[in-house]
């Protein structure tokens, strides 16, 4: 009997059903990309969630510091201002650079 075979989506080449993992809500019982695609989209992902909350931390410093420079401005604004109060903080950034 031959081996079934599937076209990864990540990759593009053809391997055997069993390089898939197995996912019970497809047709054919297996996720459309091969394991080392998984592997390599999982690396990528974690690292952008680290890169994420680097930048997180960093901006929650400068804010921060920018309320404690500006404390008449910062009790005037809300959370609801935050997209604000960051676009001020980058054009701030700009300016002092």
């Amino acid at each position: 009997m031959s081996e079934v075979l599937k076209k990864c989506d990540g990759c593009g080449k053809i391997k055997p059903l069993s390089d898939f993992p197995i996912d019970r809500s497809r047709k054919d019982g297996r996720f459309h990309w091969c394991f080392d695609c998984n592997k390599k989209k999982a690396s990528e992902r974690r690292k952008k969630i680290k890169h994420l909350d680097i930048e997180n931390v960093k901006l929650k410093v400068l804010l921060k510091e920018w309320v404690e420079a500006y404390p008449v401005v910062a009790v005037t604004c809300d959370l609801k201002n935050f997209a604000k109060i960051t676009e001020l903080l980058d054009k701030t950034n700009e300016v002092l650079r």
